[in-house]
């Protein structure tokens, strides 16, 4: 995890017209599930529309649990979990008050490789909130996530 965040966060940092997200859709959808990047792709082009409002979308980088990211993010805790591994990563940044969220990854092994299934906050997971956007979007070919 610690590589995939090495190269994510200068991503996240950078200076993009786009959402980092994106970035992983092109470059690297191997790192996350499959589940986890169709519900992100469907969130990511439901973009806000100035006209219509069709449902909400993720306003944060829900790999970093922020708006803001700092430069670097580093693993800090790996536990064992029912199918995979928990990993919590912290945000490094020179005010350490400045971010204190620190999400907990979860992995699994699929084939060679490790796999994000869902980033958990302290109050939800990133599958929760992608699911409840979903089944109130307005389009119903948009609802359909394997909630």
């Amino acid at each position: 995890m610690q590589t995939f965040y090495d190269w994510y966060v200068p991503v996240a940092n950078g200076d993009r017209r786009y959402r980092a997200l994106w970035e992983v859709f092109k470059v690297r959808p191997e790192v996350l599930d499959s589940a986890l990047l169709g519900a992100l792709r469907v969130d990511s082009a439901s973009g806000p529309n100035p006209t219509v409002a069709m449902r909400e979308i993720l306003e944060f980088d829900p790999l970093l649990e922020s708006q803001d990211p700092c430069p670097r993010y580093e693993v800090v805790a790996v536990r064992a979990a029912a199918l995979g591994y928990r990993v919590t990563v912290r945000p490094v940044c020179a005010d350490s008050t400045w971010q204190k969220q620190r999400p907990v990854v979860s992995v699994v092994r699929q084939g060679n490789a490790w796999r994000i299934t869902n980033v958990y906050y302290e109050k939800s997971d990133l599958r929760t909130m992608l699911c409840e956007f979903a089944k109130t979007d307005k389009r119903p070919e948009r609802r359909s996530l394997g909630c």
